[in-house]
């Protein structure tokens, strides 16, 4: 069985709103590492982000990796250049993100995916009910349903 591909924003999921390098008060989720780990031993996990949009992922290795936990390192940077569903190929995934334009939304609308995308508060601080919404979704969408009853064998006729 394939695993799932999760999608994983920076800005407002990994790195927390009004925050910037080099400030006293820098702000990455209290419990990234964790996170991540958890992530990365059960998906196929790609960064999905803004630092790397159309390719550019210089700042991006040079700046926030350094700043993240190993295994952030270890997650590969998925491709896109105007639109990040741009590197949505079909329906096996999850997208972690604070927000979506409105193409986004019009794009997994149209494939009936927007269940697939889950809404991050920017404000919260621990990853942990991003990770209990992702356990929650990969249930709901991806785990087989259980087998039917079998049918009850009443007495046989003769």
């Amino acid at each position: 069985m394939r695993r799932i591909r999760l999608y994983i924003d920076v800005d407002g999921v990994i790195l927390k709103a009004g925050h910037l390098f080099g400030r006293r008060g820098d702000l990455v989720a209290e419990d990234v590492g964790e996170f991540l780990d958890w992530a990365a031993a059960r998906f196929d996990c790609y960064w999905l982000t803004a630092w790397t949009m159309g390719g550019q992922t210089h700042e991006f290795r040079s700046v926030l990796l350094p700043r993240l936990p190993p295994v952030a390192k270890k997650i590969r940077i998925a491709p896109w250049k105007r639109y990040k569903t741009e590197a949505i190929g079909d329906g096996n995934f999850l997208w972690v993100d604070d927000q979506l334009y409105s193409p986004e939304r019009e794009f997994l609308l149209k494939h009936d995916w927007l269940d697939r995308w889950i809404e991050v508060d920017p404000a919260e601080r621990l990853l942990q009910p991003v990770r209990e919404e992702i356990e929650w979704r990969r249930a709901r969408l991806f785990d087989a349903p259980p087998p039917p009853a079998r049918p009850s064998r009443g007495k046989r006729r003769r």
